[in-house]
């Protein structure tokens, strides 16, 4: 909560639009993207000049806008485009409980996986609207290329997951979710290795033929 409360109080916000994005890869690292929309023209100058440095661990005491990078310290990438801020940092499984994002919002998260099962879980508030009554709304999306196999969220796909959360929900708003680790669907670079590895065998086969006709065809010419 810090975090989101940090940059709200920070630039006066007035109202705001929060889009959290979390991709689950094919190696069960987490790819997290947080984005924040300025709704006014005062807002979107105060986001143009936005120049400090998030931390990515929630571990982190000092978290206050840094001005300079310290050693041993990982940030968040930060993109600004015409009143938005971007925030993307890709955590492995290990580290993704710290994210000092998600770890503002939710109290507590839980994250495992087993031979067959990736499971992620929260507690049940989602805490920023308790003190920011000027949050409008929060957008929360998971992708994986695996499939989804439980899902509390609002919008619930095979392989992406939507919560809405605001004001009037988000006392009872928690994640929960688990993925098949056995069933993946197919990405275009499977399609492509794939495609060269079918070319490499047909080479391959066809650069033998060849080699044979002209060996016994230069044997054939030897005898003569």
């Amino acid at each position: 909560m810090k975090v989101l409360i940090l940059i709200f109080v920070t630039f006066l916000l007035t109202g705001c639009n929060v889009d959290y994005k979390l991709n689950i890869d094919d190696k069960f690292n987490l790819d997290e993207t947080t984005i924040i929309e300025a709704t006014t023209n005062f807002e979107t100058t105060k986001f143009n000049e936005y120049d400090s440095f998030l931390p990515v661990d929630i571990k982190v005491a000092d978290y206050t806008l840094i001005k300079e990078k310290k050693d041993g310290i990982s940030y968040y990438n930060l993109d600004k485009k015409n009143g938005t801020l971007i925030f993307d940092y890709v955590f492995d499984i290990d580290n993704y409980k710290h994210s000092m994002i998600a770890g503002s919002v939710y109290d507590n998260i839980h994250i495992s996986k087993n031979d067959n099962v990736f499971m992620l879980s929260t507690t049940s508030e989602f805490l920023p609207f308790d003190s920011y009554p000027n949050l409008d709304e929060v957008k929360i999306t998971i992708t994986s290329n695996y499939e989804f196999i439980k899902c509390n969220g609002d919008v619930v796909g095979k392989h992406e997951c939507i919560w809405n959360v605001n004001k009037d929900n988000a006392y009872n708003k928690n994640i929960l979710l688990r993925l098949d680790t056995t069933k993946r669907r197919k990405t275009i670079n499977d399609f492509i290795n794939t495609e060269v590895f079918i070319l490499l065998g047909i080479f391959v086969v066809v650069t033998l033929v060849v080699g044979i006709y002209i060996y016994k065809k230069s044997g054939m010419k030897n005898k003569i």
